[in-house]
């Protein structure tokens, strides 16, 4: 089976890369550049993915590529060449059908979010605005024409929060389940033991216009408040 990965090249995403590899043998791999973001996202991806190592695959090294040339006429030529049966893509550019309809067996997408209840962008820094930390989760889905609404394979709540959580320590486990989810049960989805739902009702879409400085020093200044709230919670 070829299995072609898209991602990124920041660390998390390598992280993502290297996850799925221990399970499955990646063919092909497109890391799309990307910026790393803010000082404090930064640091919290190297806490959690500073000694990840690019993987090797079977066919050689991965493709880099800018952002507006993942759609171009050349690399969608040669993403028909792969002639992948499936595609797992995390923290990739929105994937037009050009390319979501190439694989055989569907795009697969890992989501930071529930999508019930959160889609597009920061979906964990949305739910902390909203100080719904039990909203904080992941979702496998196939990639369709709209954004994260496409039939959900997967969900899981943030594994291994605690009160001293950052928004980015809170953003990068978040991360993390959602790998540890995809690597787990990539198996079963190969070989079509999971059965896809379709999403009924679709959460709010955030898009990274919407992330204000001031918003942001709001979410946090009140983490602490609302994730030593949830964990006391649930342990009472």
């Amino acid at each position: 089976m070829k299995t072609l990965v898209i991602t990124s090249n920041c660390l998390r995403h390598l992280a993502f890369l290297s996850r799925i590899k221990k399970e499955i043998d990646i063919t092909h791999a497109i890391l799309v550049s990307k910026l790393s973001g803010i000082d404090e996202f930064r640091r919290a991806e190297m806490k959690y993915f500073g000694d990840v190592w690019l993987p090797l695959l079977s066919k050689g090294h991965p493709t880099y590529c800018a952002p507006k040339d993942l759609h171009s006429p050349e690399m969608i030529e040669r993403i028909k060449d792969i002639n992948p049966d499936i595609c797992f893509v995390f923290g990739a550019p929105l994937l037009k059908e050009e390319i979501y309809s190439i694989p055989k067996l569907g795009c697969i997408n890992i989501h930071t979010g529930l999508v019930e209840k959160y889609r597009g962008v920061d979906s964990a820094y949305w739910a902390l605005y909203d100080e719904r930390p039990q909203d904080i989760g992941v979702t496998v889905h196939y990639i369709d024409k709209s954004i994260d609404g496409g039939d959900v394979l997967l969900q899981s709540k943030t594994r291994g929060l605690s009160k001293n959580d950052s928004p980015e320590d809170i953003f990068m486990k978040t991360c993390k389940t959602g790998f540890d989810l995809l690597a787990e049960n990539v198996y079963n989805i190969l070989n079509n033991k999971i059965k896809s739902k379709p999403l009924l009702s679709r959460g709010k879409l955030f898009q990274n216009k919407d992330m204000s400085p001031e918003v942001m020093q709001e979410i946090r200044q009140k983490t602490k408040r609302i994730m030593t709230e949830f964990i006391d919670g649930n342990n009472s």
